[in-house]
């Protein structure tokens, strides 16, 4: 079978996407004394559990093959202390629903007994269950249980925490683009670049697009449109045109969709046919996606599979998932799956043989995650607050065959700067 590596597994989404409500959790906590702190882990297996957000295409085939590739290894060369295997012994899909998020975490850590939660997806999960139980977490940093205050929370996100609950800063989360504009001679240079910002009509989002905002304006863009605008899923949305349009009205250089990736596509299809000649940017790169949204450019916040011929830590990655599962493309949940498990692995390396939920939760609330080139570095406990530093890739695709090609390379950049509420946003 021909192998793929083609395809791109790389970004986030930008923001949770639907907030946990009270109710949803109310009766879910498991106090820590209802089970043991070694619970999931014997001398020979440690049996962890993944979660994932189907509508939002993380899958068990997805995320799910790209954590289980990286186990695959570690169980196979015996990188965890003691020689113990990691099983994954159950999945669960919360549905984008935080109620059935509720249900499941209960399930997985009472039912089956894991010790972790690892690869999680998931942007509707709550922390209550899992850090009154003493249950790492691994995963994607998309969802606000991610971000503490403090640091002895069980959640760790490979790339930090996106929606932090202290939004009054944010990260240098433009430069590349604004490189990019440059360089794509969409904008000459040094010329004023006019950016929109939209999202959907929720909490996180608005959040989302006032982080955008700051950033944009600390670059010396000028805000066109910044709007957390489109309905939130699961509302359905039959046609892009309307929002748009709003947007081409106030003339953008830049037009970047920081909400799910059904608002990626769907704009994305409704721009192409309105002759938009400036740069149309998502969170996310694929080829699949590729052909669904036409001629456009991504941003990744991990490096992108097109510089592994350059790169041995993104090889590896690439290697781990094509002898695991021959063929695979390897897009942005698999890529996902693999880091989390990575992740969780370097953890375990790093808290030795003696293995508690809460030696583990000590190690890695105080260790830097990074593969140089790939990912990070993400330093905890910093990243509990706010993902630092910020890291992105640009890359730009035809549309057509479902390639993609670098315009500018990974780099990060520690800077934040100040972010004013959504409500006082202002533009032109």
């Amino acid at each position: 079978m021909r192998v793929r590596t083609r395809s791109r597994g790389v970004t986030l989404t930008c923001a949770a996407l639907i907030a946990v409500t009270a109710a949803a959790v109310a009766g879910g906590g498991v106090g820590a004394q209802s089970r043991s702190t070694t619970q999931g882990v014997s001398p020979t297996e440690i049996k962890v559990a993944g979660i994932q957000s189907t509508p939002l295409s993380f899958t068990e085939a997805t995320t799910g093959v790209g954590a289980l590739a990286r186990f695959a290894r570690a169980n196979k060369t015996g990188e965890i202390p003691g020689k113990r295997k990691i099983k994954i012994v159950a999945w669960a899909d919360d549905k984008v629903d935080p109620a059935t998020t509720v249900q499941e975490v209960r399930r997985l850590v009472q039912q089956e007994g894991v010790f972790a939660l690892v690869p999680v997806a998931s942007t509707v999960i709550n922390d209550s269950i899992p850090n009154q139980s003493h249950t790492p977490v691994f995963g994607y940093g998309m969802s606000a249980a991610f971000c503490s205050s403090g640091d002895t929370s069980y959640f760790f996100g490979f790339n930090g925490c996106v929606t932090p609950k202290d939004a009054s800063h944010t990260g240098d989360n433009v430069v590349e683009m604004k490189a990019a504009v440059y360089k794509e001679g969409i904008v000459r240079s040094g010329q004023r670049i006019k950016i929109a910002i939209i999202g959907t009509d929720s909490a996180q989002e608005k959040d989302v697009v006032a982080q955008f905002t700051a950033a944009a304006k600390a670059n010396g863009m000028t805000i066109a449109y910044a709007k957390a605008a489109t309905p939130a899923p699961p509302n359905p949305i039959l046609d892009y045109t309307p929002w748009v349009q709003d947007m081409l009205a106030t003339d953008p250089d830049l037009i970047v969709p920081v909400g799910p990736a059904r608002d990626w596509t769907g704009l994305g299809k409704a721009l192409n046919l309105t002759g938009f000649t400036g740069m149309y940017i998502v969170p996310g790169a694929d080829p699949q996606l590729a052909k669904l949204i036409g001629p456009s450019y991504a941003w990744t916040t991990w490096a992108p599979n097109e510089s592994a011929d350059t790169n041995p830590e993104i090889k590896r990655m690439l290697d781990d998932i094509q002898a695991y599962a021959p063929g695979t493309n390897v897009n942005l949940t698999t890529s996902s799956g693999w880091l989390a498990a990575d992740m969780f692995v370097k953890a375990l390396q790093k808290t030795g043989e003696k293995l508690t939920s809460e030696k583990l939760q000590d190690v890695a609330s105080h260790m830097t995650y990074e593969r140089k080139g790939l990912i990070g570095p993400t330093t905890y406990p910093t990243n509990y607050r706010y993902t630092s530093p910020s890291c992105h890739a640009v890359l730009k695709t035809d549309g057509e065959s479902g390639s993609y090609s670098v315009v500018e390379p990974f780099s990060c950049s520690p800077k934040r700067y100040a972010v004013k509420p959504y409500d006082e946003i202002e533009t032109p």
